[in-house]
């Protein structure tokens, strides 16, 4: 099998002890995207809630044999709490809770997240699951009779208390299902799908959303396989000068906490496998 992509000294795999930090950065970017206010429309009063959230999201794509979650890191600012808003700020954690000890007074931070599906790249799956997991997988597997494949994927580690998700709204939920499952599913289906891509607010406009977009559409070219993203009409700018093409423009109506509809960008980018040409 072809390898993927290169690696360098500041992008890499994520793993599961980035977690803590990967949840800051989450949030602090997410922030600032219209549909996380319409998806968590009481962010302010349990912010805990969104932390944990986040970083079980993230801690399920880490063990999934069909995805794979990407960190870009930077150098350190000391100040970049002050970058975040205040429902953040007012819980920010230590560095010493963000990141373990052995990685403390390195100077270097997670900034930018990326989640990749790589359901229709079967060849790829299990590849960039992070070192012991393939055993551990399997060994939860036996004893709880589930399969090892997309999903569900066992949970290895415990949730965390403050994951009640009482930020959320279900109806959120049911709108996102009602209006965007069907063109994500009709766009994406046999393509690579970047589900998530999120840099964290002090460190925007330093090329981290670039770089790690690029890293996805390299192996996307690799495999000869396309690759889609949904995103907020702010992040078309990106995505279409890194070679992706609009498909659809989807509004997702409101509801009663959010009564203003949202829109989402349905993009691809696709690779001719005899020509090694983008197609559109």
């Amino acid at each position: 099998m072809t390898p993927p992509p290169p690696f360098s000294s500041s992008l890499r795999l994520a793993n599961i002890e980035d977690l803590p930090r990967i949840g800051i950065v989450a949030v602090g970017g997410f922030y600032h995207s219209p549909d996380f206010e319409f998806e968590r429309p009481r962010h302010d009063d349990f912010p805990h809630d969104t932390l944990a959230n986040y970083r079980a999201f993230y801690r399920h794509a880490i063990l999934d044999p069909g995805a794979l979650v990407l960190v870009s890191e930077d150098d350190y600012d000391e100040q970049e709490s002050e970058a975040v808003h205040r429902a953040l700020r007012d819980i920010y954690p230590a560095p010493a809770d963000q990141r373990p000890a052995h990685k403390l007074g390195k100077g270097r931070v997670i900034v930018g997240v990326a989640s990749l599906v790589l359901e229709a790249d079967v060849k790829r799956h299990a590849e960039f699951l992070p070192d012991g997991t393939v055993d551990s997988l399997w060994n939860t597997c036996m004893l709880t009779n589930v399969g090892v494949g997309l999903g569900p994927v066992p949970d290895i580690h415990l949730e965390s208390p403050d994951d009640r998700e009482r930020d959320k709204s279900g109806e959120a939920g049911e709108q996102f299902e009602k209006y965007l499952t069907a063109p994500e599913e009709r766009w994406f289906n046999d393509r690579l799908e970047i589900t998530t891509m999120v840099v964290h607010p002090a460190y925007f406009r330093r090329g981290h959303g670039s770089t790690l977009t690029r890293w996805c559409t390299d192996l996307a070219d690799l495999d000869h396989i396309g690759i889609g993203v949904s995103a907020q009409p702010r992040g078309q700018k990106l995505f279409s000068r890194l070679g992706f093409v609009e498909k659809e423009m989807v509004e997702v109506k409101g509801y009663k906490e959010h009564p203003e509809s949202i829109s989402m960008w349905l993009g691809v980018r696709d690779r001719d496998a005899s020509k090694g040409a983008k197609s559109q």
